[in-house]
């Protein structure tokens, strides 16, 4: 049986057994958004989580088909003050990562350490949760059973291992 990507009116893009969102404005215009801000595009749903170098992979060789130049795009995880390590926004555990330099960066307080994904490098950085703005927003779904998924995988001529 096939799987599908919510019908809610926005375009999603299936890879493996999940469907994304990527957000974006008016044509040639880049908006900024905030971590909060991010958080309720993706209402009902989850901000971007990554779990395999095949999802960040995917994510940053989709980004192209939305979005013109670099973009950083703003991870679902922060950081746990309660015990001390970076969480999903979700509250799963962080198990796969692809940090550009350390997790932990000194000039950030605890409590104000978020997530952006580079859209050149598919590297990970950590960024200000109320200071910095980040370009791109990327919603994330299971998906539900029928045919969609499949016809949209052919429809973009890709194919994907499930995850």
């Amino acid at each position: 049986m096939s799987s599908e990507c919510p019908a809610d009116g926005r375009t999603w893009v299936p890879f493996g057994d999940k469907c994304y969102h990527f957000v974006h404005g008016v044509e040639d215009k880049i908006k900024s958004y905030t971590f909060e801000a991010a958080l309720s595009h993706c209402k009902g749903f989850g901000l971007l989580t990554i779990q395999t170098a095949e999802e960040n992979d995917f994510v940053v060789s989709y980004s192209p088909e939305v979005w013109k130049g670099n973009v950083n795009i703003w991870l679902g995880m922060k950081y746990d003050t309660d015990d001390d390590t970076m969480k999903w926004s979700n509250n799963k555990s962080v198990s796969f990562t692809n940090w550009e330099y350390s997790p932990y960066p000194p000039d950030l307080p605890p409590g104000d350490i978020c997530v952006a994904l580079h859209s050149s490098s598919g590297r990970w950085e950590n960024v200000s949760c109320q200071d910095d703005v980040e370009n791109g927003v990327v919603c994330k779904a299971p998906q539900s059973e029928s045919s969609f998924c499949v016809k949209q995988e052919k429809r973009l001529g890709k194919t994907h291992p499930s995850l």
